[in-house]
């Protein structure tokens, strides 16, 4: 029983390089197959300190063994935190931040350490890469997908440029779904209902075929009604209609070979946008645009809830993502193993936005149809008596798709953009650790990237002229590193120096109105030194787990996407450029306690302090030196307290309350005007279940996420100058809640 509790303890811990892995047994007390735990990369291992098991140096190892910064989430917690969709998880990852792209809720930027891409576009990379089932998404759209049926997700912070197939300046989000596993015929299904409507249903079946060979079909349902309301048409905006399906494949003909085949579909169809005006710049007067309209139009608003807005359109949006990946692994006699991991995917999406005014001043459309192949083959094992550790192997990438742009300005025709671009890449890459006396360690590991882009860019102006008929071909190539000194004083600790080159391929700027705009973006590099240190241990009435990281990092030819007007009659554009320098300096530091087998607490605390050494911006002129970077929250933090106890004959009880704040950040790139500095914002969620009740499998929970009802926003729009003269803000989710019911069996 002791041990149990252990387990049951450490599947809820969180520290800055973990955050809980799943133990034998779930907290409902249903069996949870052995198979799964090991699919999902990350578990509790039988060991005295129930150590973490993670992946985020594509291997198996306790993560008290990996110099890195990384969070882990099991499937367990995300339910535990009331986290449905992958932009929720910010709110218990630490230094990570999600918003919508230019208000498209289908499209997500995500930001580490302050990298992040504000763009979407096809003719450059994000900062931080997606992974899921270890094959690498690499465009943000069709990203807002539900989560069900997950083992686990992991986010590793900082540059990614050795072991991971793209580079990656700000880090990765891994996300392992569970697998199909022989074991046992198991399953579970989940119904949700809560106010706005919602309902939701999702579950899945697994079903052995024979000892060594298995299917699970996993998915997931939901349906929810907008929560603004959108005055002038009478639609409910950002609603969530959304149906995915999963199906995993699991053969295995002998210890040393085994092979898991899964297909992903996931299909959005909503309403976005949701602005609500908050400044007007009565400068901009013009016949068509008056400043008293848009006066009168913003003290109506000031007058009424943010989640009443009015808007000419009611920015639809459509997306669908559908993927395959498959997983081979093969381990040698001489303890070599190879693994191959292979990828297709295909992204379908389109929506529009407006600016959140009831006259027409600014509507933009996007779509984009996307195909992608990937290609990794890893060789890894052990040598010199157990004392290197090495893994090498190549990489290959390639992309095709067709991104469409559309502009109109004050109801007049549109500018139209078509970009075809195609996107190679391919490299080579190893990795050593080496355990220089006991106790000493080093790791050493390179990569070498060749890039290749090719894009043809046509741009029609509102009168039909061609203003651009393009093409561009360009190749990078680049390498990078990572070097770090480990000392581990006992088992259950480490202290780390390490430092990590990463870098972001170039690309074109696709925003080119002219083809003397249709300029080269060159690469970008970051360089960084991170010191840390990871503990874990326990007493008679505590365990406890903790992590802290301090970095530095130096960013060169920095990559920004600034919103510009362009072109007769002027409209919006967003030009892709190379800044100069910046320098950014942080911190980040994450504990968990169990106290007395009962109660378990969760703190998270961290600081990212971004600002440009040296920024002119190219176009306007503007100095931007000193500026904060944007959607970079400088102060975040977190505290969770959850108890749980077992009620005889009833079943497991636990009731817990997690709060979460950001600070103040710049909702968008460019020069910091009025109502481009959103405020800070705090978020509380709550959470009571009753699981396994009677020894049943059955569980019934009742959530709450945003308790307080708090009005904040994620993202602004930068149209404060001529001719437009308007900021507006997209809000967050109010308050939702509702009851979950669900069965394991």
């Amino acid at each position: 029983m002791v041990a149990l509790r252990k387990i049951l303890l450490a599947s809820c811990s969180t520290a800055i390089a973990f955050s809980t892995s799943a133990a034998a047994q779930d907290r409902s007390g249903a069996p949870v197959d052995e198979r799964e735990l090991e699919s999902a990369s990350v578990r509790t291992a039988a060991t005295e300190s129930d150590t973490i098991i993670v992946t985020a140096r594509r291997r198996e190892e306790s993560i008290l063994d990996v110099p890195l910064a990384v969070n882990v989430v099991t499937g367990e917690q995300l339910a535990e935190a009331n986290i449905t969709q992958l932009g929720d998880i910010a709110r218990v990852v630490p230094a990570l931040f999600i918003a919508p792209v230019a208000g498209r809720t289908n499209v997500l930027n995500f930001s580490i350490r302050g990298q992040n891409d504000l763009g979407g576009s096809i003719t450059s990379d994000p900062a931080v890469g997606v992974y899921f089932a270890d094959a690498v998404q690499t465009r943000p759209q069709g990203g807002a997908r539900a989560f069900y049926d997950i083992a686990s997700i992991q986010v590793l912070k900082g540059p990614q440029g050795t072991l991971f197939g793209r580079n990656f300046t700000g880090g990765a989000v891994l996300i392992q779904p569970v697998v199909a596993s022989p074991d046992a015929f198991s399953g579970y299904v989940q119904g949700t209902y809560g106010n706005y409507d919602r309902r939701e249903l999702q579950g899945a079946v697994n079903v052995p075929l024979s000892d060594n060979a298995a299917i699970r079909i996993a998915g997931n349902l939901t349906r929810r009604d907008g929560f603004i309301t959108n005055i002038t048409t009478g639609t409910r905006l950002r609603n969530d209609r959304s149906n995915s399906v999963r199906g995993s494949f699991y053969y295995s003909p002998s210890d040393e070979f085994e092979n898991v085949a899964i297909v992903d579909y996931f299909e959005g169809r909503n309403f976005g946008g949701g602005f609500a005006p908050t400044f007007v710049n009565p400068a901009v007067n013009l016949p068509f645009n008056t400043a008293a309209s848009r006066l009168a139009v913003l003290a109506r608003q000031q007058g009424r809830s943010v989640f009443e807005v009015e808007e000419t359109n009611d920015s639809p949006s459509t997306s669908s993502n559908l993927g395959f990946t498959n997983t081979t692994t093969f381990d040698f006699i001489s303890g070599a193993t190879i693994k191959n991991i292979f990828g297709l995917r295909r992204v379908r999406s389109s929506d529009f936005v407006d600016e959140g005014f009831p006259q027409p001043l600014v509507d933009v459309g996007s779509a984009l149809r996307h195909r992608q192949i990937s290609e990794e083959l890893q060789v890894s094992g052990s040598a010199i008596a157990g004392r290197l550790d090495y893994i090498v192997g190549g990489y290959f990438f390639w992309e095709t798709g067709v991104q469409t742009g559309r502009v109109a300005t004050f109801g007049g025709l549109q500018r139209i953009s078509v970009a075809d671009a195609v996107n190679e890449s391919k490299s080579v890459f190893a990795q050593f650790d080496y355990e220089i006396v006991s106790k000493l360690s080093v790791t050493a590991g390179g990569r070498y990237t060749w890039d290749r882009r090719q894009l043809d860019l046509n741009v029609t102006a509102p009168n039909g002229a061609v203003l651009v008929d393009a093409q561009r071909k360009v190749s990078f190539s680049e390498p990078t590193y990572t070097l770090s000194l480990n000392y581990k004083p006992t088992k259950d600790s480490l202290l780390y120096l390490a430092t990590r080159r990463g870098y972001r391929s170039g690309g074109f700027n696709s925003g080119a109105v002219t083809p003397a705009a249709l300029n080269l973006i060159e690469p970008e590099v970051l360089t960084d030194i991170e010191l840390g240190g990871k503990i874990a241990g326990s007493a008679s009435w505590l365990d406890y787990r903790f992590a802290g990281a301090l970095f530095r990092s130096k960013y060169d030819n920095i990559q920004r996407g600034l919103v510009v007007n362009a072109g007769t009659p002027p409209a919006p554009t967003r030009v892709i450029l190379n800044a100069a320098t910046a320098t950014i300096k942080g911190g980040e530091a994450e504990a968990f306690f169990g106290l007395f087998d009962r109660f378990d607490l969760n703190l998270s605390v961290s600081y990212t302090n971004t600002n440009y050494d040296e920024f002119v911006d190219p176009l306007s002129g503007a100095d931007l030196s000193d500026r904060p970077f944007a959607q970079t929250p400088k102060w975040t933090y977190r505290i969770g307290g959850r108890y749980h106890t077992p009620l005889a004959g009833v079943g497991e009880f636990s009731a817990g309350l997690d709060y979460s704040y950001r600070s103040e950040f710049l909702g968008n790139e460019g020069v910091v005007r009025e109502g481009y500095i959103l405020p800070g914002y705090g978020l509380l969620s709550a959470r009571i279940s009753l699981d396994n009740i009677a020894d049943s499998g059955l569980r019934i929970a009742a959530f709450a996420t945003n308790l307080t009802e708090k009005e904040y926003s994620l993202a602004s729009v930068p149209f404060l100058d001529f001719p437009f003269g308007l900021t507006a803000t997209q809000s967050g989710d109010p308050r939702f809640y509702g009851v979950e019911v669900g069965y394991r069996f």
